[in-house]
């Protein structure tokens, strides 16, 4: 490409006007049979200073090795920040067994609906130069019964998304509550289940790590008691 540019300079030129061009081949010259991408420097037209700071920044064209961009460019912790600024994970909805009401020492089953796929990627992108990728996969749930201990007896061995009610199965996440809820406001305890999404970046490009993404949604729970009666016989 240099002998083609060279070429194509007019003989016609003036000299002063020749050897400016010449010398703006030169950086390119000196970096033939080396491996990286040559970055031209942008500005934003739009800004009636735009083109005075990106002149006063210097030569118009940097070259950068493979997997490395020039100064004041885009850096691949950056790009980091890009994709996990873009990453989402849903806001799921509290499903209970059983649902409407529940009863004092009775299991209330619980588990998340709305969540679709359990791992969410995102990928930034400087096409041909880097990428960096951020993952959040649903690794568990907590649950906070919205009452104390002597109250409610929590069950968290839930898994990533809680266990959904299954006729002889072990009840090992939910809540138990233990007294009624007449006395709370709305006459329902305030049951937050809270969904944990831990954080990788892909290939540990940047030496920092993030903490999990932790969505938490909330519902009513209504606890009655089951009054009886005895009687003496005899």
């Amino acid at each position: 490409m240099l002998d083609s540019q060279r070429d194509a300079l007019p003989d016609a030129l003036p000299g002063q006007e020749w050897e400016r061009r010449k010398e703006a081949l030169e950086p390119f010259e000196a970096r033939i049979g080396q491996e990286g991408t040559w970055w031209q420097r942008a500005y934003n037209s739009a800004d009636p200073n735009g083109l005075a700071c990106v002149a006063a920044l210097g030569e118009p064209y940097v070259f950068a090795p493979p997997n490395t961009t020039p100064p004041a460019g885009i850096t691949i912790a950056e790009l980091v920040e890009i994709a996990r600024a873009a990453l989402t994970v849903p806001e799921p909805k509290i499903e209970l067994n059983p649902d409407a009401r529940s009863y004092v020492n009775l299991p209330t089953w619980v588990w998340l609906s709305g969540i679709g796929e359990t791992t969410r990627s995102v990928t930034a992108t400087l096409p041909g130069v880097m990428s960096a990728t951020v993952t959040a996969t649903l690794e568990d749930i907590r649950i906070d019964a919205g009452t104390t201990a002597d109250r409610a007896e929590v069950k968290e061995e839930c898994g990533p998304g809680g266990k959904p009610y299954a006729k002889g199965a072990a009840f090992t996440c939910g809540v138990r509550y233990l007294r009624a809820s007449v006395d709370q406001p709305r006459d329902a305890y305030v049951l937050t289940v809270t969904s944990v999404w831990p954080i990788e970046i892909e290939d540990d490009v940047v030496p920092f790590a993030y903490d999990p993404v932790e969505v938490g949604v909330t519902r009513d729970v209504p606890v009655g008691e089951v009054q009886s009666t005895v009687r003496k016989t005899g």
